[in-house]
Formats: structure tokens, sequence, C-alpha cells
């Protein structure tokens, strides 16, 4: 229950996060054109508070669901103070007017990009990789007839040294049926114990000694430029993605598989 609560609040947190980054592009832009942007509000409907700082109001409202930035004059019908003339959205340049729609969205990739950069260079390639310690011991196995336990790191098998978890698989697939010795370092000490290979199901000819493998987390850093490219590749595919799932919604093939479900009942 409580994990449920935090990922909403999480979820809730993030998204005005998102909105505040998105409608700061709509609004640094309209001061760069030159523009009046009256209002600066978080989320719709009732308002919660605000302030005023010159010329703006900013402030947050009841519904975290989206925001906006009022720019004098994008309403058409809008009526307008002489002292604002030439400082309207709509007496503004095809260009300034892009500007302001699309630096929004350039912003939401910057920050997109920003986070990954930051994730890349913090946290660097994470791998589980598998190691020599047996983690786990299957019941009636070549392994725990011969007092393999969970814990035990395989240092050799049949006489061949042990250095990672490949190396079991290699070292017993040849030998089913053979009795060999096996040496493992329990609590620091070295044990030999003697097992017979068993075989495996699925291919009675090669050994299976039954062990499954403890796994060791391995980081490799990344550097800043190799963290940017890979920020700037994840961006854009996480972006063609969202627009090829777009794409598909508004295919005529989807909306009418949509409307026969609906229609079908």
């Amino acid at each position: 229950m409580l994990g449920s609560v935090t990922g909403a609040v999480t979820m809730v947190v993030a998204l005005i996060g998102f909105v505040m980054i998105h409608e700061a592009g709509h609004f640094i832009a309209a001061k760069i054109a030159g523009l009046k942007a009256t209002e600066f509000f978080i989320g719709f409907g009732p308002k919660i508070w605000s302030f005023r700082r010159g010329e703006t109001e900013y402030g947050l409202k009841a519904i975290p669901a989206g925001g906006y930035v009022r720019i004098v004059g994008m309403n058409p019908y809008e009526e307008i103070a002489p002292e604002d003339e030439g400082r309207t959205y709509r007496s503004a340049t095809t260009t300034q007017k892009l500007f302001v729609i699309l630096s929004g969205i350039i912003l939401n990739f910057f920050l997109a990009f920003a986070i990954l950069w930051g994730v890349f260079v913090g946290y660097g390639d994470q791998e589980w990789v598998p190691n020599t310690t047996v983690y786990a011991v299957v019941e009636d196995s070549a392994a725990a007839v011969a007092g393999i336990e969970e814990g035990d790191r395989i240092v050799s098998i049949d006489g061949t040294a042990i250095t990672s978890w490949d190396d079991v698989p290699e070292t017993v697939g040849p030998i089913a049926g053979k009795t060999v010795a096996i040496v493992v370092d329990r609590n620091g000490a070295n044990r030999t114990l003697t097992a017979t290979i068993g075989s495996n199901e699925a291919d009675p000819s090669s050994g299976f000694l039954g062990v499954g493998p403890d796994a060791e987390l391995v980081v490799t850093e990344i550097g800043f430029f190799e963290a940017a490219g890979r920020s700037g590749s994840e961006v854009w595919r996480l972006t063609g993605m969202a627009y090829g799932f777009i794409g598909d919604l508004v295919r005529p093939s989807t909306i009418g598989e949509l409307v026969s479900g609906v229609g079908g009942g």
C-alpha cells in the first residue's frame, strides 16, 4: 500500500516537474521575443496559490494535469491595451511564434538529455555477472550428493582451475558419469569433495553438476563525451518510439479496430 502511494506521489511530482520545464520553455522564449507574458501557472481549475513579480503572475492550480503560459494576444478577440501593442502574440512574426511554440518541446528534450547524461556518468554501465560462488544447489544432484553447499566458491573441478562461471559447464560438460575431485573454498578454507558428474536431461551425453551461480554487480565507468553520445542516441530512440506509438494510434486500421470493438460490444 505504501509503495503504491509513494509511486503515485512520485508520478505526480514528476509530471509537475515535466510541465514546469515545458511551460518555462514557452515563457523564456516569449520573454526573449519581447512578448508580454502575464501568467505562468502549473495545473488547471481553481487557483491555490500565486504571487506576482513584475508583469507576470506565477502560481499553482488545483489539478496538476498540465499548465499554461498566458501571452497577451493569443486570443485573437482579446482587447489589447495601447501600451501592449507590439508585444502581443498576434503581432509577432512567424519566426517568433514558432520559437515560442517549439521552445517547450526543445527544453523537454534538453531535460531528458541532461537526466540521461547524469545517469550514464553517475552510474556507468552496470551488469550482473555470474561468479564462481554457489547460490543454489539442485536437490539430489551430483553437487548435492558431494556435499557442495550454498556459499561455497568453486576453486577447481577434476584438476581444472575455475576462474569464471563459464568454466563450470565447459569443464563438466564432457565428463558425464565421471567421478572427480572438486575443490571448494568454504569460509576461507579449501575443502576437497568427491562428485560423480550427472547427465543433463536434455542431452544425456553432457555432464550436469547441479549448481547455480551467485552474481556480482560490475560497474564500468562512462566518460563525459561517451555519455553525451549515448544520451543523444537514447533521446532520439525514445522520441522515435513515441511518435511511432502516436502514428499507430491514428492509423486508419487501428481506429477501425477500436470502432469495431466498441460497436461489437
